[in-house]
């Protein structure tokens, strides 16, 4: 989130199931001369309290998680957004790719670091 703000993204938000994550996150933002009207954290499961429609959607999380937030990605995310996601084991990699597909995702890119990948995809609907 602080990269986006630092990039002037207009409105941030982040969840985050653990408190300690969301409460270091709002205190990174705050130290960081990030106005508080400017974002909106919660606790929660992956995108549960989100309402809004978004440009670009980053996550940093397991297969199973990530399969979970691509049911909710329609929702959230403008047609032509970006999900860039990392935290995926490579031997994961085509399940998640496939899922992605599935919903209608077009993938960009995927990077390999050593048993790890991320990828950038864009909602084509």
């Amino acid at each position: 989130m602080l990269v986006a703000a630092k990039l002037k993204a207009r409105q941030l938000t982040g969840t985050d199931i653990e408190n300690i994550a969301v409460q270091t996150a709002r205190k990174n933002l705050l130290l960081n001369r990030i106005k508080p009207e400017r974002f909106n954290l919660c606790q929660g499961d992956l995108a549960c309290h989100i309402k809004n429609r978004f440009d670009l959607v980053v996550a940093n999380l397991l297969t199973g998680p990530v399969i979970k937030l691509v049911d909710r990605l329609p929702a959230i995310l403008v047609k032509e957004g970006v999900f860039i996601c990392s935290g995926i084991i490579t031997r994961d990699q085509n399940k998640v790719l496939t899922r992605l597909r599935q919903d209608h995702f077009k993938i960009i890119e995927v990077l390999t670091k050593e048993n790890w990948i991320a990828l950038v995809a864009i909602n084509a609907i």
